[in-house]
């Protein structure tokens, strides 16, 4: 009996469903047209947020006048709106736009389909092959023209839409020019049209560079399939904003000379370094980048180059990457994974210098504020961003993995000199778990110049003197772990009273002023350490230097002494540092200390 009441229950409950709903009522917006002298098109009623579905008909003139298209805008006629795709969330005017055809040149102006373009696209009607045209050129020198024009002899072709092609026979040097167009029949002259403000791009030589002032230019040496630009110099002459996408990037190699010009690149989006590759002869300079990069995939992305065998210099890097490819802990994962400022890889050919780097970079596996991975030379370089986590506070943790991190490079078996982690420059990633540190569970091989100073590679004349360096195991003011040669450089903090803000060199376990970690072979000469070195585990005692060390200075305490709680971590054991083995190695008193500076001299 009960199956013979289930319909009828449902039935009920729905109608009262049904009877507490509210009827919304839709709103309608009315678009009108302007057709700008052609004929005259009703408005009519569109739905809130839906497109146009009424079948609305081209508008016609006469035979001189091709219509272009509706705009929101009328005159300027930059944003178009496309009746079956744009929606509509207010009462509105569209605007019919024409292409007038005339029998003298209209809508004169440069053919922006291509890159580097030095060609001029006009309007122009019954134009055929017995036509001619002559092109003066005026350049623009200051804020006038010049009087006296240059003739420049070209060919033309005729395009869809009585569009006119003319392409010159020998590029103008780049710049800012008026154009004065004559049109000829044979022996005579039909027309003279002048228009001002056409910008030509040069021809890429030394005396007339390649000019980039819009996307589609940069496009054209990032995104070409090939080795391109050798021997050609190219100058970035506005602030541009670009996408970069690894599947457009990937195999391309820049080979010329690109002058930056102290202008701004910033990415929108991205999930790629801005070049790919810069090739042996190949130079960028004088560039300031910005933005965001991201991957899960991509191998030793960067801000500016993917990889460098070339020369890089003087480029600020504003750009946050952020990698999650690669095992945390794992160096055997370094070549699929990586995050860099500057280069994802700086190569045996490669030199950069005068560079810093200025945002936050990410990597579980080698990142760098310069560098990744470098095998060349790094010189003369900053890092003054963050690395790895974002909190700066004593008793934060960082909730992500990092490893083999550096301010400078992530891997070092190349030269680092002259360079440095300072003023807002940090290195963040101790997780501040209870477990006991192992080697590929915890954020380690952390250096405030190199995470992992690798067999052979040097670092000499550099200095880290950054917020904050910590991370769980093997940490130094230089190098988390240093299997190369450290030599003249040296760690020194920033000092204050409340813990919340003070500087210190800091991890769970292997914590060095200068090294975390000494392998067989590596060797540490002539350097100091005054920041403050704190262990977080019972029974680590932090090194003053590293565990061995030759003519080395460092304080015997830290100036910002931690004091000792019940908090699990967070608190150090002892702020006694330990002295490095090896000869001519003097440990002196925090009382030593004036302010940032060690007030003992080395021997000769």
């Amino acid at each position: 009996m009960r199956n013979k009441f289930w319909l009828p229950v449902l039935t009920v409950v729905g109608a009262l469903v049904l009877a507490g709903c509210t009827q919304v009522e839709k709103v309608f917006y009315t678009v009108a047209f302007d057709t700008n002298g052609g004929n005259e098109i009703a408005s009519v009623e569109v739905a809130k947020g839906r497109s146009i579905t009424q079948t609305i008909a081209d508008p016609v003139i006469d035979d001189a006048h091709i219509f272009m298209g509706w705009f929101e805008d009328n005159e300027t006629f930059l944003n178009e709106f496309v009746l079956a795709h744009d929606v509509v969330t207010q009462d509105m005017t569209l605007y019919a736009k024409w292409r007038i055809l005339q029998s003298y040149p209209t809508e004169i102006g440069m053919y922006t389909m291509e890159a580097y373009s030095n060609k001029i696209l006009w309007v122009q009607d019954g134009v055929t092959s017995g036509y001619a045209f002559e092109v003066t050129l005026f350049k623009l020198v200051g804020d006038t023209y010049d009087t006296e024009g240059t003739v420049y002899p070209g060919t033309f072709e005729i395009l869809v839409g009585s569009q006119i092609l003319w392409t010159p026979d020998v590029a103008p040097t780049g710049g800012t020019y008026k154009a004065s167009v004559a049109t000829y029949l044979g022996a005579t002259l039909l027309s003279t049209v002048e228009v001002e403000g056409l910008l030509f791009k040069g021809a890429g030589l030394l005396t007339n560079p390649y000019l980039v002032n819009e996307a589609v230019d940069l496009y054209g040496i990032t995104k070409a399939q090939t080795a391109i630009g050798s021997g050609k110099f190219y100058i970035l002459t506005a602030d541009i904003t670009i996408e970069t996408v690894y599947l457009e990037a990937v195999g391309t190699e820049f080979q010329g000379d690109f002058n930056g010009a102290s202008h701004i690149i910033t990415v929108t989006t991205g999930n790629t370094s801005i070049f790919e590759k810069l090739g042996i002869v190949g130079t960028i300079h004088d560039l300031t980048i910005a933005g965001t990069l991201t991957t899960g995939t991509t191998a030793g992305i960067a801000g500016l180059v993917t990889v460098n065998a070339g020369t890089i210099q003087n480029v600020i890097n504003q750009i946050a990457v952020t990698s999650t490819a690669g095992t945390v802990g794992d160096a055997t994962t370094k070549d699929i994974s990586g995050a860099a400022g500057i280069a994802g890889n700086n190569e045996t050919t490669g030199t950069i210098s005068n560079c810093s780097n200025e945002a936050t970079i990410k990597a579980k596996v080698g990142g760098g504020g310069i560098v990744g991975q470098n095998k060349g030379v790094i010189e003369d370089c900053r890092n003054a961003g963050t690395m790895g986590a974002g909190n700066a506070v004593e008793s934060s943790k960082s909730l992500s993995a990092y490893s083999y991190m550096g301010g400078i490079a992530g891997f070092n078996e190349g030269t680092i000199r002259r360079s440095e982690t300072t003023s807002t420059g940090k290195l963040l990633a101790q997780r501040y778990t209870t477990s006991t540190p192992t080697d590929t569970s915890n954020n380690r091989v952390i250096g405030g110049i190199a995470g992992y100073n690798m067999t052979g590679a040097i670092i000499e004349q550099s200095f880290f003197s950054g917020i904050r360096c910590m991370g769980d195991q093997y940490v130094g003011g230089i190098a988390g772990i240093n299997a190369g040669a450290i030599s003249n450089s040296y760690s020194a903090g920033l000092y204050y009273t409340t813990p919340l803000v003070r500087s210190y060199i800091g991890a769970r376990l292997n914590v060095g002023g200068i090294a975390g970690l000494l392998e067989a072979g590596g060797t540490i000469t002539n350097c100091f350490n005054t920041a403050n070195i704190y262990s977080f585990t019972s029974g680590d005692s932090p090194f003053g230097i590293a565990s061995e060390a030759t003519n080395c200075v460092s304080i015997t305490d830290n100036l910002d002494p931690r004091s000792t709680g019940t908090q699990t971590y967070g608190n150090t054991i002892t702020d006694t540092l330990v002295a490095p083995s090896g000869s001519g190695n003097v440990m002196v008193p925090s009382t030593s200390m004036s302010g940032t500076e060690l007030d003992y001299v080395l021997a000769d």
